[in-house]
C-alpha cells in the first residue's frame, strides 16, 4: 500500500556472499534433494547476486531489488557499459562471462530473473521494500521489546503468484535481524520470537524451511505454521520433504476436527489410536 512500513530487503548485504543469501530467497533451491536445472538456475542465483552487490557498491543504502529489475531489464549493451565502470571485480567478472557465453543464454537469463522479481514493477512494493535507514523500520529494535510486525502481501500480487518472492526475502531478512539481536544477547533472544505462518501452502515455497525449524529454536524462535490439509503442503515442499517437516520437525499438532475429512481423518484417527497418553 502507498502508506505503512517500510523495510529495505536488501540493507543487510554488505558483501557478494550476503547478496548470495538474498539471491537464495528469489529463486530457492531445494534442501537435501538435487536441483533439476541447477545450472541454470545457479547462473540466475549468481547474476542477481552480482547486479546487487555491484548497485550497493555504487549506490550504498539508496539501493532496492526494484534498481535490480530495472538493470536486468537494460539492453545489453547499456548494461555491459555500467558493468565496465563497476568497482567490484569478482561481480563484474561473473557478469562478462555470461555475457560472452552468447546472447541467446545471456538474454535466458536476464529473462528469468525479470519474471521472479515482476512484483517489482509495482511502486508501492518498491516503496515498501526501500528506503534509507532514516526512513525504514529498524527490525532489531522490534526483537529486542515485545512488538508485532505484521508482512501482509496482496492478494493481486499472490493470485499470480509474484508475491511469494516477497514472503522468501521479508523471512531471510526477519530472521538475520532477530539472529544478531540474539548474539548481542548471549546467543538466545531474551524476548520470544514466534512466526505466525497462516495459510503456510499459500505463501509459496520458503526455502531452508527445514532447517529454519529445527535450528531457531535454540535461538528462542517458534514457527507455527496454518494448513488446511495435509496435501496442500505436499504439493508445494514436496511429498519426502513435507512428511519429514510434519513428522520429525514439528513439536507439537492442533488438529480442529470439523475442518478435517479424508486423507487427513484417516491420518489423525491412526495417529490417535498409536498413541498413549502417559501421567506421572
Amino acid at each position: 500500500e502507498p502508506y505503512g512500513a517500510r523495510v529495505n530487503l536488501i540493507s543487510g548485504v554488505f558483501s557478494f556472499s550476503d547478496a548470495l543469501e538474498v539471491a537464495d530467497a528469489v529463486f530457492p533451491p531445494p534442501e537435501f534433494m538435487e536441483e533439476r536445472g541447477k545450472h541454470y538456475n545457479d547462473k540466475k542465483r549468481f547474476m542477481i547476486a552480482a547486479l546487487m552487490w555491484l548497485l550497493r557498491t555504487e549506490m550504498g543504502d539508496q539501493a532496492h531489488m526494484g534498481h535490480v529489475l530495472e538493470h536486468a531489464m537494460l539492453p545489453d549493451d547499456r548494461l555491459m557499459e555500467w558493468v565496465e565502470t563497476a568497482r567490484d571485480e569478482q561481480a563484474k567478472a561473473i557478469l562478462t562471462g555470461y555475457r560472452d557465453a552468447g546472447e541467446s543464454n545471456f538474454a535466458e537469463t536476464k529473462n528469468g530473473i525479470i519474471s521472479a522479481l515482476k512484483v517489482f514493477f509495482n511502486q508501492d512494493v518498491v516503496r515498501a521494500t526501500s528506503g534509507l535507514p532514516t526512513e525504514t523500520t529498524q527490525l532489531e529494535e522490534c526483537f529486542r521489546q515485545p512488538s508485532l510486525v505484521m508482512v501482509g502481501i496482496n492478494q493481486k500480487n499472490m493470485m499470480d503468484g509474484s508475491g511469494e518472492v516477497l514472503f522468501r526475502l521479508y523471512k531471510r531478512l526477519l530472521d538475520a535481524a532477530a539472529m544478531r539481536v540474539a548474539a548481542e544477547q548471549g546467543g538466545r533472544l531474551r524476548v520470544h520470537l514466534a512466526y505466525m505462518m497462516d495459510e503456510l501452502p499459500s505463501i509459496g515455497k520458503i526455502n531452508y524451511m527445514m532447517r529454519s525449524l529445527g535450528t531457531l529454536r535454540s535461538y528462542n524462535i517458534s514457527h507455527h505454521l496454518g494448513i488446511q490439509n495435509d496435501a496442500q503442503g505436499q504439493l508445494v515442499y514436496g511429498e519426502a520433504y513435507w512428511k519429514a517437516i510434519t513428522t520429525n520437525v514439528v513439536a507439537r499438532v492442533i488438529v480442529f476436527p470439523r475442518g478435517i475429512n479424508g486423507d487427513d481423518a484417516k491420518k489423525i484417527r491412526d495417529l490417535i489410536g498409536k498413541t498413549t497418553a502417559t501421567e506421572d
